[in-house]
């Protein structure tokens, strides 16, 4: 009796057997599951939400990255963008930066091998050796700049030929020599490492081989192409077979040529029509640049100098300036927000130079020369131009944010406007 109370009694203490319980408990369990599933919800939402904004910030940083460079990327279409019709009426002393384009000598036999310089600074022949221990009997020419300005520019092939040797030379620095028809052979000395051409290349009259050294290459004073002629082995005076501007007929065994026959001066840049001032605002419109004033300025700046402050490359500046109606300040003020007007003492200023406007996104994913640069710097100026409001200033229109100007943009810094504004004003003031 006893135990069947208590087995009553334990049966009515279990909190199972209350009416209701059950009830309660799914509905705790559910309440807890509920919690669980808009944790997980919310959990994953985040993820997706971070993980959309990485995508949205990743693409926005490939745009900044790259719009610049996309800008440049038809180079064939910035040189044509503005040209009537298309197409150039005359030659072109720049050749396209990939190697085999080769430069129209309108037919004549040889071609000058730095077509935008005269100076011969050492005539062939007996000399005084401008460095000590260096050869008294000079086998070539030497054509240069004063001043160094004749750095890294491009030289060209004398005839067509085949390639016979590319690499260093005692005395020289850098060499490439070019075997010809009848016995012939050029040799180009004190030339930049880096060679547009190799041994076994067949080359074409005017075509592209390389770049001048920049500084002292080789025994060398300074920056200048050593130019030499050899006919069966022994060396001739190259003015005998090609002078500035103008190209001789081969005579018997090429080597008495006959009276020169006129050839047209390769000229700086490609002579397509200049761009009528209406094309830019008047703002940034052609204006003769004070090369004096620059020169004193950029020579000197901050006590060191810049490589800006060359006669030749302000120059330079000018032409291109002039050839597309821009303002040769605006150009310049682009050198000074993009590289400070590459000071001397950085050590990469011999590449810099070559790319000081950073066309292509950055100097160092091109291997042009100063000329080439500053021509697609220009032609891209002219390019963002387009459709312009009239409330939005010409150079604030080419820093627009990305969609904004349909052309593209320049420089992704919000600043840069308001940079290159600030220098060009400070170089117009300086040139009067």
């Amino acid at each position: 009796m006893v135990q069947q109370r208590r087995q009553r009694s334990g049966q009515g203490s279990d909190p199972s057997r209350k009416p209701g319980f059950s009830l309660k408990l799914q509905k705790k369990a559910d309440q807890k599951a509920k919690r669980k599933k808009k944790r997980n919800s919310f959990v994953w939402g985040s993820f997706l939400v971070a993980f959309v904004l990485f995508l949205c910030l990743v693409c926005l940083g490939v745009t900044l990255l790259f719009f610049p460079y996309l800008l440049f990327l038809d180079k064939e279409k910035l040189k044509n963008d503005f040209v009537a019709g298309g197409a150039t009426t005359g030659i072109c002393a720049i050749a396209d930066q990939q190697a085999g384009q080769v430069l129209d000598a309108k037919g004549v036999n040889y071609f000058w091998p730095v077509p935008t310089v005269s100076r011969i600074s050492s005539q062939f022949g007996p000399r005084k050796s401008p460095t000590p221990g260096g050869s008294s009997n000079h086998k070539g020419i030497d054509i240069s700049i004063a001043g160094g300005g004749a750095a890294l520019l491009p030289f060209y092939s004398m005839a067509d030929g085949q390639v016979i040797y590319a690499g260093p030379a005692t005395g020289y620095g850098q060499v490439i020599y070019v075997q010809h028809a009848g016995g012939v052979v050029t040799k180009y000395g004190h030339i930049d490492s880096h060679y547009e051409v190799k041994r076994g290349d067949m080359v074409k009259k005017g075509q592209r081989l390389g770049r001048i050294g920049a500084g002292r290459v080789g025994s060398s004073t300074g920056p200048h192409l050593h130019f030499q002629v050899e006919v069966n082995g022994t060396a001739v005076n190259p003015l005998q077979y090609v002078k500035f501007g103008s190209s001789l007929q081969p005579g018997n065994g090429m080597n008495k040529p006959t009276l020169p026959t006129p050839a047209v001066p390769a000229p700086a840049i490609c002579d397509s029509p200049i761009v009528k001032p209406g094309n830019v605002d008047i703002s940034i419109a052609y204006e003769p640049l004070n090369i004096d004033a620059m020169y004193q300025y950029l020579s000197t700046r901050n006590g060191v100098g810049t490589r800006m402050g060359n006669r030749s490359i302000l120059q330079m500046v000018d032409r291109v300036s002039k050839q597309y109606g821009i303002n040769p300040y605006l150009l310049l003020a682009i050198t000074g927000a993009e590289q400070s007007f590459v000071p001397n003492n950085n050590r990469n200023a011999d590449k810099i130079i070559r790319n000081p406007w950073n066309t292509f996104g950055s100097w160092q994913n091109t291997d042009n020369s100063t000329e080439e640069s500053a021509i697609y710097a220009a032609r891209a100026i002219v390019k963002l131009q387009a459709n312009k409001p009239d409330n939005v200033g010409p150079i604030q229109w080419m820093n627009m944010p990305a969609g904004v100007n349909p052309k593209g943009f320049y420089a992704a810094d919000p600043k840069w406007a308001g940079n290159v504004s600030v220098i060009m004003q400070k170089l117009k003031q300086m040139g009067g």
